[in-house]
């Protein structure tokens, strides 16, 4: 348990606020215990007459005016609470997705980023809020239980000892239904994951499934992750709806025996007539108070689950990383490389033995699957454990490169089908290199022929998200800028020319002329006029 807190206290960032939120909820807790026994000696002050009268005035207005002051407690608890929830539950999302994002390749094989969204989702809200209602919980509830237990027995210690008594054998009754209650709810939740990560995946397979017509191959996995989630629907509901039979059968039997016993208290002149509307209202509060207490151990296993998935996936290994950072790259040196893929027996490039120098262009050929690709992501990193053979950035081992700061600093990649991020153009373009010089982008972008992006709405242009609304030749040009800006010693081109018309395919070609003076550059390609602009052809087989 201290394990779980500790690692939830991590989370909160201002914990100047929590304190304030604990307080808070434990002022507003206080002031409406102080409510029913002022409603009491109210009740005990009009039966008196006379000058009590006045007295019950008076305690009528203080009861307005406490629970006017539990309420705004409880308004500024809720408040902070909003923050505080917020705030850790996106601060454990944050260090969850930033170590996934780092982890071995191997961890992506079979990867599903809607299964583990939605149950990010569940883990990092679930968890918070156990933390934050739990801690107030405990001390809201076992602070109420102290204080009624003491009120009452100033009032009458018999009719104490039965309201404690009848409380704990409500609470014992939620005890009984807990560990059900708990196993019912868990299992609908891991069908729910299951049936929303689902839902996900059908909606952004939606392009994939219009082409091919797969309607009724998408509604039947539709209907196998909701099957088994009616289920655990029902199950959880009927547990949870005998719990509620059985606390008010419980709770309805125990308020009668509880006015039983005041009624004879009050009749044999133990307790004045008042206080029976104090032991009432006590009761409510010291039942609810136990089986809050009694439902922790069961809130805790759940959230324990939550911890456990979170403590799980933080113990997965992230990928080896060393800590030089090469600069001023003069040469790449491969020995005796091969490569496999995670979850693959095949082996791929055969034992390449080369040495890729500054100011040269390679070409990269082959047959689709020959491994084209997948040397460009041995020889940046990418897949550092999934390779053997040597290699090495003017000398020093990559495994000695910190490979982060390699692919940041030293390597630009132009990918085939260039994403786009939201923003503007200018957004886009420098994304690699925030403090990138407006005109030097716009002159990037007019060298490689894109003149009508900047021409028409220039940098400021707004761009959504995916293809951003540019055709695939524009998206190329813009991503062929936005790696140059960074200025590289090492530049991949993936299939450059695939989306671009004659005059950009020209563009591309004096491009590689200009990098051919300082850079090392890769270009992975079918195209045989390409090919033959590059110093040299690196041409792999199956």
């Amino acid at each position: 348990m201290k394990e779980l807190f500790s690692y939830c206290w991590r989370s909160i960032v201002d914990r100047g606020m929590f304190v304030r939120y604990v307080v808070a909820c434990f002022l507003q807790a206080l002031l409406g215990l102080a409510t029913p026994f002022l409603v009491g000696s109210a009740i005990n002050s009009l039966l008196a007459g006379g000058a009590g009268a006045g007295a019950a005035g008076v305690l009528c207005a203080l009861v307005a005016a406490l629970g006017t002051s539990s309420a705004l407690a409880g308004y500024r608890g809720t408040l902070l609470y909003t923050y505080l929830q917020a705030d850790s539950s996106f601060q454990l999302d944050v260090t969850a997705t930033m170590h996934i994002q780092r982890l071995r390749p191997a961890f992506f094989e079979g990867f599903d980023p809607s299964f583990w969204r939605k149950r990010l989702d569940t883990d990092t809200n679930d968890l918070t809020v156990f933390f934050l209602q739990s801690v107030t919980g405990l001390i809201q509830n076992g602070g109420s239980l102290a204080v009624t237990v003491a009120i009452l027995a100033a009032i009458d210690w018999r009719l104490s000892l039965v309201c404690a008594a009848l409380a704990v054998a409500t609470g014992l009754l939620y005890g009984a239904f807990g560990e059900r209650i708990h196993a019912a709810n868990s299992d609908f939740m891991e069908d729910l994951s299951g049936y929303s990560a689902c839902m996900l995946s059908q909606l952004r397979d939606a392009p994939f499934v219009r082409r091919h017509s797969l309607f009724g191959w998408s509604e039947s996995r539709m209907r196998e992750a909701y099957t088994p989630l009616r289920s655990s629907m029902y199950e959880a509901n009927m547990v949870g709806g005998r719990f509620s039979l059985a606390s008010g059968l419980a709770g309805a039997v125990a308020l009668g025996l509880l006015l039983w016993v005041s009624v004879v208290e009050v009749s044999s002149g133990r307790m004045a007539a008042g206080f029976v509307a104090t032991a009432y209202g006590y009761f409510s509060t010291m039942t609810s108070s136990v089986e809050s207490l009694a439902g922790f151990g069961h809130d805790y296993q759940s959230a324990r689950v939550n911890y456990e998935h979170l403590r799980d996936l933080a113990a997965e290994p992230e990928e080896p990383r060393g800590e030089a950072v090469p600069e001023h790259v003069g040469e790449i040196a491969v020995e005796g490389l091969t490569a496999t893929h995670p979850g693959s027996e095949r082996v791929l490039l055969g034992g390449l033995t080369h040495t890729f120098e500054r100011g040269r262009v390679y070409g990269v050929a082959g047959p689709n699957g020959c491994g084209k690709s997948t040397l460009m992501d041995v020889l940046t990193g990418l897949l550092e454990g999934c390779r053997s053979g040597r290699v090495s950035y003017d000398g020093v081992p990559l495994e000695s490169v910190d490979q982060y700061a390699l692919r940041e600093r030293t390597v630009a990649f132009v990918e085939q089908a260039p994403e786009m991020v939201k923003g503007t153009l200018r957004d886009n373009v420098s994304l690699l290199a925030p403090g990138a010089d407006r005109v030097e982008a716009e002159r990037l972008l007019r060298r490689l022929g894109a003149e009508r992006l900047v021409r028409e709405d220039g940098l400021d242009r707004p761009v959504t998200g995916g293809d951003g609304g540019l055709s695939g030749g524009e998206r190329q040009k813009v991503a062929i800028a936005r790696a140059l800006l960074k200025r590289p010693d090492v530049v991949v081109l993936d299939e450059p020319t695939a989306a671009l018309d004659e005059d950009g395919r020209r563009d591309v070609e004096e491009l590689l002329r200009t990098l051919r003076s300082d850079h090392v550059t890769f270009l992975v390609t079918h195209d045989d006029g390409l090919l033959a602009q590059c110093d040299e052809v690196v041409r792999l087989v199956e």
